[in-house]
């Protein structure tokens, strides 16, 4: 296993290191998705000064292509839980049902689902941009690589923060077509990196 310490950052503020995987270092590098990279730059574009838009700064012009990609994710009522509050038809059409109004971890096993609620309650509660790639198995038995991009977004009563994100898949000329997603799983997850440990050191200056 090889860890990348090095967290190099675009001008988003999106950490691209920190991966913790078996993949060589270079290829986790070029794993950020040109969608994900798209959805950031329009982040950092709408928010200005900001950590993070309002809603109404939310200027879908300039992600137009991504649009059936994107979905606006909300704590529910469960404490620490989060639905999907909006969804576009690509991101239902891979879970092959209609996701909106139910939870985004529905189907993940407990640890992934712990992971998930995790990533998204860094982005709405510490306000930093941040993607997670995963896999689902199709019907077909094979899988789809797929990463999530997601930033914080102000919600319409100025106090809430919701998650801006899209779901992107990467291309697979050997996908064949599918009718349902069996399994899913993490298979690229972030290690926040460890806190520095100071020693106090009797007689320094």
């Amino acid at each position: 296993m090889q860890v990348n310490n090095e967290t190099p950052e675009d001008n988003s503020g999106m950490r691209l290191g920190m991966w913790v995987s078996e993949e060589p270092r270079a290829s986790q590098a070029e794993s950020v998705h040109p969608n994900s990279r798209m959805l950031m730059r329009a982040f950092d574009q709408m928010r200005g000064g900001r950590t993070a838009p309002r809603r109404e700064d939310l200027d879908l012009k300039q992600v137009r292509k991504l649009v059936p990609n994107l979905f606006i994710a909300e704590q529910a009522a469960s404490p620490g839980d989060f639905r999907w509050r909006l969804a576009g038809t690509a991101v239902s059409a891979l879970m092959g049902r209609e996701v909106t109004g139910s939870g985004i971890t529905d189907g993940w096993d407990r640890q992934d689902s712990e992971r998930i609620r995790r990533f998204l309650s860094g982005i709405s509660g510490a306000h930093k941009p941040d993607i997670l790639r995963m896999r689902f198995m199709t019907d077909r038995g094979q899988w789809i690589l797929a990463q999530i991009a997601a930033v914080p977004l102000m919600a319409a009563d100025g106090l809430t923060t919701q998650v801006l994100g899209g779901l992107f898949t990467f291309p697979d000329p050997d996908l064949k077509h599918h009718d349902a997603i069996t399994a899913r799983e993490l298979v690229l997850a972030r290690e926040a990196p460890p806190q520095p440990r100071f020693r106090v050191i009797t007689g320094g200056r």
